[in-house]
């Protein structure tokens, strides 16, 4: 496969990606001219991004024409998830939350994050019973994936609220007010996609991917306190009724991110062919906070209930 009309550090990260890609789409069935058209069709639009960027909007509607990029991201990511041995738990609450959504309300779904494609893995698992969810899910996406030339094709197949995460707003300093703006921007729009209603909107608190620790066990990335207490605030005043819940992912295996954070963007990605398990957990609901409790306490007494829901949820996978 000709990869030669990319970027440099891009054609070297794609071709690292194409042997693990190759291996794992055989395991799964496919043949060697089946996995090059599916790759065709990706560096095709990795290569049209280089030449002419695409400009994510705060809120960003997947694309499906003229290019169907729901769809390509979709049959990108299957020859890598081994679907008969994936599982899914706390099927009542998701049965609770598909009845939810149908009735016009809203679902804020509280999660850990452990690769760069687990939107694309949630939606693969959820086709099988639960396909008329998929285009009411949108994802709280951060800025590298809206601008890796990698994964901004896939991106754009993706209901986005795009944001800067708190790591990133002050890199590099001088573009602080206008990422504030931007993200000012964004949670407006989401404001009125919870107006609206049939929302089912994907967060990661933590703000970034589960890492392994020093010792090399994986492990949930803590909630921030200030990220929980806006999305539960945004569930109290939105106009439509909008309900918090709890998933719990593992995927880490599928493609696992750095050892450690990057602040630039551009990473080596390995691709492998693993089951992914998911834990829907049940609805989050916060008693008053005992007397005499101040409000810092209060927001945080919130997002560790809901870090302590995932990741006793997460221990059962």
């Amino acid at each position: 496969m000709n990869f030669d009309k990319l970027p440099r550090e891009t054609h070297k990260h794609l071709h690292a990606f194409y042997k693990g890609y190759s291996e794992a789409a055989r395991e799964a069935g496919l043949s060697q001219k089946e996995i090059d058209a599916i790759l065709e069709e990706f560096v095709t639009h990795v290569a049209e991004n280089a030449r002419h960027p695409f400009q994510f909007e705060p809120f960003h509607r997947q694309i499906r024409s003229p290019h169907d990029h729901f769809r390509m991201g979709q049959e990108f990511f299957r020859p890598l998830i081994d679907l008969p041995a994936s599982e899914i738990r706390g099927q009542g609450n998701l049965h609770t939350i598909a009845t939810m959504i149908r009735q016009g309300e809203n679902v804020v779904l509280l999660a850990n994050h452990q690769v760069e494609p687990d939107p694309q893995a949630l939606m693969l698992l959820l086709e099988n019973g639960y396909a008329d969810l998929l285009p009411h899910m949108v994802f709280v996406a951060g800025h590298k994936v809206t601008t890796d030339l990698l994964a901004v094709p896939l991106s754009m197949g993706l209901n986005l609220v795009c944001i800067y995460s708190k790591k990133y707003v002050a890199t590099p300093p001088e573009n602080r007010a206008e990422k504030l703006a931007h993200n000012q921007k964004a949670m407006k729009r989401l404001k009125q996609l919870l107006d609206e209603g049939r929302c089912c909107l994907y967060v990661a608190p933590s703000g970034g991917r589960d890492r392994p620790n020093a010792h090399g066990i994986l492990e949930v990335a803590p909630f921030d306190v200030g990220s929980v207490e806006m999305f539960y605030l945004l569930a109290q005043g939105a106009k439509s009724p909008t309900h918090l819940f709890t998933l719990a992912m593992r995927s880490f295996d599928l493609m696992p991110p750095p050892d450690q954070e990057r602040k630039e963007v551009g990473e080596k990605r390995q691709a492998r062919r693993v089951p992914v398990h998911l834990a829907f957990g049940k609805e989050l609901h916060f008693d008053p906070p005992p007397p005499g409790t101040d409000k810092q306490e209060a927001r945080r007494l919130r997002a560790e209930k809901a870090f302590f829901q995932v990741l006793a949820d997460y221990m059962q996978l």
